[in-house]
């Protein structure tokens, strides 16, 4: 049957999570077939009786096996994938949180603009490179990200203002030093 064969090949792919419609679409295709062709059978061995003849019978259970074992160890190895995707995204979310902490401390701990620039880079190509997180946790997740950015940058900024504040100030107070000095 080839329906029993385009659920083996469906099993052999990579990704079961996402391919869930279209074996659910051939579950309900083989059974239609198999309702079908089991009443197309029953209708012909009634004709056949009454002109008197027998036919053999096709013994479809061979075919519901066969399918429903295939369909079973779909369903059990997409569960396995699913578990082991959430796993993958649990461990991910707790990367996340552990360098949300991690931009935390530095945004309210560090004033050397270099180190922090480097520590902040650092921080953010570990996170680009961490994987998905579960979904109920995304936008939470990414909206502290994303306050902690601002407020990185926002400290920054202030601290460049400030070392610019004080240059100018220790120029200007050279040059009263200077002034002094030449009158």
């Amino acid at each position: 049957n080839e329906l029993i064969e385009k659920l083996s090949a469906k099993i052999t792919e990579d990704d079961l999570i996402s391919n869930i419609r279209e074996v659910n679409q051939l579950k309900v295709d083989f059974d239609d077939w198999l309702l079908k062709s089991e009443g197309k059978q029953q209708v012909d061995v009634l004709k056949a009786k009454d002109i008197g003849k027998e036919i053999e019978q096709i013994d479809f259970s061979v075919f519901k096996e066969q399918f429903y074992n295939l369909y079973g160890s779909y369903k059990e190895n997409r569960k396995k994938q699913i578990e082991l995707k959430n796993q993958l995204e649990d461990a991910n979310w707790k990367q996340k949180n552990a360098l949300i902490s991690e931009l935390k401390n530095l945004v309210e701990n560090e004033e050397n603009i270099g180190s922090a620039f480097k520590s902040f880079n650092t921080i953010q190509d570990t996170w680009k490179k961490i994987g998905d997180i579960p979904r109920t946790k995304r936008d939470s997740v990414q909206k502290e990200y994303s306050r902690l950015r601002e407020m990185f940058f926002y400290n920054i900024n202030m601290y460049r203002e400030i070392k610019d504040h004080d240059y100018k100030r220790n120029a200007q107070l050279k040059q009263e030093v200077i002034h002094k000095l030449q009158s």
